[in-house]
């Protein structure tokens, strides 16, 4: 009984899940009311409670569920800034080239008036390289008078923009292109000696 039980809210946590996914994509966070996951979800809304703390709880599980669905967990090489960079753009690229829906939900988030809320801190968050960049400074392999966090925002901003934007339709080769001249960038602009970043 306890074992079905489990499977029924399970269920209906995963069913909460999928409406609630559908709706933010469609409408962004702001747009997407908890009374309309509840109707398109066909379960009374405070089963949605029950299950999730609250609506920015909801939007970050829908982010996470994108975003294992990629089944890769970043792996970050920190043996110099050229390798470090070129880890960092090469999982961004990958995770939105394959989740063109994580895309659109980060789009819609920077729109949301509660960004901070809903940002997460799971493995693919950016939140994870300040360490990085810190221990490379301090390494003096990355120059310390930049404010790590201006180099995430960079990073960040630069990695995201062909696949958050429809102006400028680009093939692999041409993203491949891209994301050269954001490493070559971030070699240039951040490694304390660039031509040793390009070892």
């Amino acid at each position: 009984m306890e074992k079905q039980q489990r499977t029924v809210a399970d269920e209906t946590r995963l069913n909460i899940l999928n409406a609630a996914k559908t709706l933010f994509l469609e409408k962004g966070y702001d747009g997407a009311s908890i009374n309309n996951i509840a109707k398109l979800a066909g379960v009374n809304k405070t089963l949605i409670f029950h299950h999730y703390q609250d609506k920015a709880t909801l939007w970050r599980f829908v982010k996470e569920s994108i975003i294992e669905d990629s089944a890769t967990l970043p792996k970050y090489n920190t043996t110099s800034p050229r390798a470090y960079f070129s880890s960092i753009l090469n999982y961004r690229f990958d995770l939105y080239a394959n989740n063109p829906e994580l895309a659109r939900l980060v789009a819609w988030q920077q729109l949301s008036n509660e960004h901070d809320v809903l940002i997460g801190n799971n493995y693919a968050s950016p939140n994870h390289w300040l360490t990085d960049i810190k221990a490379l400074q301090k390494l003096g392999k990355i120059r310390a008078e930049i404010d790590a966090k201006l180099i995430m925002l960079f990073i960040i901003y630069s990695s995201h923009a062909p696949f958050m934007q429809n102006v400028i339709s680009l093939n692999q080769k041409q993203q491949e292109s891209y994301k050269n001249i954001i490493l070559e960038s971030c070699v240039t602009q951040f490694a304390t000696d660039h031509k040793k970043g390009n070892k």
